[in-house]
């Protein structure tokens, strides 16, 4: 008895591993509205390092992605509710 191999070939879209792990897929809009009312509208780092800058850049990205909505990038602390990113001193 003979067996046979059939090889079906799909097309798979292949990404990165950046893209698997940066991915920011849109929630949909019943989901992303109590987010985007509590979100505050400003971001801003508390140090200037790479990796603050870095870690903003992607909440922005990741905010808009996710909920449509872009941030405010604020320079020293603001008066009103803020995302705050650093490290303690």
């Amino acid at each position: 008895m003979r067996y046979f191999l059939f090889i079906v070939t799909l097309s798979l879209h292949a990404e990165s591993g950046a893209d698997a792990w940066l991915r920011h897929a849109p929630l949909d809009e019943a989901s992303a509205r109590p987010y985007r009312a509590a979100l505050p509208a400003a971001v801003t780092s508390y140090t200037a390092t790479p990796v603050a800058q870095s870690a903003q850049r992607e909440l922005l990205r990741g905010v808009h992605g996710m909920l449509g909505r872009t941030l405010r990038v604020q320079s020293g602390l603001p008066a009103e509710s803020a995302i705050v990113l650093g490290t303690p001193p």
